[in-house]
């Protein structure tokens, strides 16, 4: 507060959000029910308004709700000072009933003394109600791959309600997105399904063997009911794993796409967040996202660099001990045929020998034991023999115009006569000197560089490499 309020004289006035209504009273105007209201001040012991009298009837004018302005106008029970901390809270009696679902609300209070209407310095959220015999927190913890037309794997987590507790061998419902195709999916009973793993509360996952079903439900998107194997209590946290075993093939490219999962005991489908699937990348039989994360070192030449290549297999691109992975270098790179390079390193394992197959192209086997899923990241670190170069470098820039050292063998040979030294023709007198200097070179720049070419000259730099591409196949 700002001004100091008075008992029973000033009053407290909160307008809530549009949409607030009070249960009993609606749109109308009339007091609040009985000990709806706790009015404290700087947090000390709280009031407890409207008060009543001795025949339980509400005093006129201790808290009013107006439906039609959304306020409710609090008679103040108690010496509020200047600068101290008011704090009214409203119980489940009072009858305040939440706007619609939406974010940014806010609520404006003024009193008597300060009447204009001042909003909080915080918004609040208004979430979407949740049905009874429903789960919460619904969500698509990840899809990978996430595009479209991919073999999948998939979690989903959820939480079961307040009246939610699960009994060994009751179901969970995962109704996944039209467009979804799961293997083996039949209408009516069902068809069994792959082990599904399954996460409850904080301990270890532990596969489901048996007593699945993955079913065909039209118009909406195949499911799959998963028997749990352990008991499960309220408010309790579950995810569950579904491999690429199941079979699910992701729906086309989009944005809100969603899953639907019930229980037995709480059997209203419950709708996740929203998850996006991406289009698919890359025509087939191409890796993607191919790029050189490192080069070390980057100049042209350079013997021995390290090359950390980058790159995603595609949907239908996992490989499995024996494959190979082929790098072609961009020209000019120096690969020695037939010959073991390097150790190479895959995602940080040993993965065999890279060895020349031309001039600048390598290929290595993958171990047996070493997989890499459709749509995995793979990295790999090897080295060459020598980067390729630049071009070929370009003169000084002194020595690109001329210098003495470029354009003579010795002094006197930059100073003689253009006649032979065995000539018999030999000239004197003052036409002689006129004769060697029309003889003379013709000097246009000085004899020395100036100290700044010279101080270039010195001062030339290895240059790095800035062209030339990397291909990967597989």
């Amino acid at each position: 507060t700002s001004n100091a309020l008075l008992p029973n004289t000033d009053t407290v006035t909160l307008t809530f959000p549009f949409g607030t209504t009070q249960a009993a009273l609606l749109g109308a105007t009339g007091p609040l029910p009985p000990a709806s209201i706790l009015f404290s001040v700087d947090d000390k012991t709280s009031t407890v308004i409207p008060e009543v009298d001795g025949a339980g009837n509400i005093l006129a004018g201790k808290s009013t709700w107006n439906g039609a302005n959304r306020t409710v106008t609090i008679a103040v029970p108690a010496v509020v000072n200047a600068g101290q901390r008011v704090t009214i809270a409203f119980t489940p009696t009072a009858g305040i009933t939440n706007p619609p679902q939406g974010t940014n609300y806010i609520v404006h209070v003024s009193t008597s003394r300060d009447p204009i209407p001042v909003p909080t310095i915080n918004t609040f959220e208004i979430k979407p109600e949740v049905p009874t015999g429903s789960l919460s927190n619904v969500r698509i913890v990840a899809v990978s791959p996430d595009t479209a037309g991919a073999n999948a794997s998939c979690m989903v987590a959820l939480e079961t309600s307040a009246a939610g507790g699960l009994a060994p061998g009751d179901l969970i419902t995962v109704t996944f997105p039209p467009g979804t195709a799961i293997a083996g999916a039949v209408a009516g009973a069902g068809a069994p399904c792959a082990p599904v793993n399954i996460q409850i509360g904080r301990a270890a996952p532990v596969p489901v063997i048996g007593g699945m079903k993955v079913l065909a439900v039209a118009p909406r998107g195949p499911s799959v009911t998963v028997p749990v194997p352990a008991a499960i209590g309220p408010r309790t946290q579950v995810v569950l794993y579904f491999g690429v075993g199941v079979g699910i093939t992701n729906p086309a490219r989009g944005t809100n796409y969603a899953v639907m999962v019930k229980t037995v005991a709480d059997p209203v489908d419950a709708l996740s967040a929203p998850y996006a699937i991406l289009p698919a990348v890359g025509p087939p039989g191409r890796v993607r996202n191919v790029r050189v994360a490192n080069i070390a070192p980057d100049v042209a030449g350079a013997k021995g660099a390290t090359y950390k290549v980058v790159f995603e297999t595609t949907e239908r691109g996992a490989l499995k001990g024996g494959d190979k992975i082929t790098v072609t270098f961009p020209s000019g790179t120096k690969l020695e045929e037939q010959r073991v390079l390097a150790q190479v390193f895959v995602n940080g394992r040993q993965a065999g020998l890279f060895v020349g197959i031309e001039k600048n192209k390598g290929e290595m086997t993958l171990p047996a034991g070493l997989e890499i899923q459709a749509g995995g990241r793979v990295i790999v670190d090897l080295k060459v023999i020598s980067n390729p170069p630049r071009g070929i470098r370009p003169p000084s820039f002194w020595n690109f115009f001329g210098s003495l050292r470029n354009w003579i063998i010795s002094c006197s040979s930059s100073f003689a006569s253009s006649a032979p030294a065995t000539s018999s023709k030999v000239t004197f007198g003052l036409f002689s000197i006129i004769s060697l200097a029309l003889l003379l070179p013709k000097l246009k720049i000085p004899l020395l560089p100036p100290p700044c070419i010279r101080r270039i000259r010195k001062s030339q730099k290895p240059i790095m490499i800035t062209q030339g591409r990397i291909e990967v196949r597989t």
